[in-house]
């Protein structure tokens, strides 16, 4: 496990963790096929100097974004739904979620984002579902800046 990844996921759950660690080895083996096939996308990237390591990385916020973040954060981006600010959201009894657990979560979406634009990664390489998707992500927000 890369460090990127045991930072992101040290206080989570052993099976949120699992999930994790599984979509970045589905992205893993997706890029070592890319590899295989001469990607020319890949290839491209790998000549701005992307390593495997700097792209495990990727993946690593990847898919802590995919799999944690996003879907938490997702109901904090409607300001004028009244489920989750007004009246409260009960998970069982491992989660509420209320007006103070949507500012957290803003807020720790509101860091990821300034963490992201630190490293020169936009939300839309986080979004990605494969590593060629990745890939064409990053190799488009090059073009761009």
């Amino acid at each position: 496990m890369h460090s990127a990844t045991a930072a992101l996921t040290s206080s989570l759950d052993r099976e949120l963790r699992q999930r994790i660690e599984k979509r970045i080895e589905g992205l893993q083996r997706h890029l070592r096929y890319l590899d295989e096939k001469q990607h020319r996308g890949l290839a491209e990237l790998r000549l701005m100097n992307w390593s495997d390591e700097r792209l495990e990385v990727v993946f690593s916020l990847n898919a802590f974004y995919q799999t944690v973040l996003g879907p938490l954060t997702v109901a904090t981006r409607f300001r004028q739904t009244r489920l989750g600010n007004q009246i409260p959201i009960r998970y069982g009894d491992a989660l509420l979620f209320d007006r103070k657990r949507g500012a957290q979560l803003q807020a720790a979406d509101t860091a990821f984002a300034n963490l992201l634009s630190k490293l020169g990664l936009g939300l839309r390489v986080m979004t990605a579902q494969h590593a060629d998707d990745v890939v064409q992500a990053l190799l488009f927000q090059k073009r761009i800046v």
